[in-house]
């Protein structure tokens, strides 16, 4: 764990900080999923904001995984807020209307529609 730590600091310092919390936001969201080592991503973006305590990196992107049959479910949605505290991850619940508040959470932090 320390090597990835390690490994981590020095990626920030080539490629910026937001490439280490998008794979922090990534490994977050896959903890979540039935299967994780099936996870694919796409569509990641991820954005850094100063706050009053300290820098915060939104994460959004669409993940597909597979499920308990063995298949894959589609992608869906995430969003995750990587800081010094932590990683905060969310997936789109399934078979949920636009107007579940998963979306407007995900609006605020990802500043787009579904």
């Amino acid at each position: 764990m320390r090597r990835l730590c390690l490994a981590l600091l020095c990626m920030s310092a080539t490629v910026g900080a937001t490439e280490p919390a998008s794979h922090a936001a990534q490994d977050a969201v896959r903890q979540m999923l039935k299967d994780p080592e099936s996870a694919r991503f796409r569509s990641v973006a991820s954005t850094a904001h100063v706050t009053p305590r300290g820098e915060k990196v939104y994460v959004c992107g669409e993940v597909n995984a597979k499920n308990s049959f063995g298949g894959y479910v589609g992608f869906r949605h995430f969003y995750a807020i990587v800081s010094s505290d932590g990683v905060v991850a969310d997936i789109e619940p399934p078979g949920v209307a636009r107007d579940h508040p998963f979306f407007s959470v995900r609006e605020i932090f990802c500043g787009e529609g579904p």
